[in-house]
């Protein structure tokens, strides 16, 4: 299994790479990266496909699980000690 060091760095790239992506998908939703949102681009080019406004809702169930899976996982990253759970590695 992963010794200390390595699960770790794991954990607090897991960090970084969740602000890094909600940062870039914040910046995407204000138009900062073309000019336009991607409502706007969206709006742009109408096609059949294309699902309904609401059904873009779902990400916010997405980000919250996604924020609450980070918090889990790199809950002991700050832990010196131990505990001592036998069956699990630590």
């Amino acid at each position: 299994m992963l010794d200390s060091t390595k699960r770790k760095i794991l954990q607090l790239s897991n960090v970084l790479a969740l602000i890094i992506t909600l940062i870039i998908n914040g910046l995407s939703g204000t138009g900062i990266f073309n000019g336009k949102s991607v409502g706007e681009i969206s709006d742009a080019y109408p096609n059949l496909f294309t699902p309904a406004g609401l059904t873009f809702s779902i990400w916010s169930v997405i980000y919250a699980f996604l924020i609450i899976f980070v918090i889990y996982q790199a809950r002991d990253v700050f832990k010196t000690e131990k505990q001592n759970i036998p069956y699990i590695e630590q």
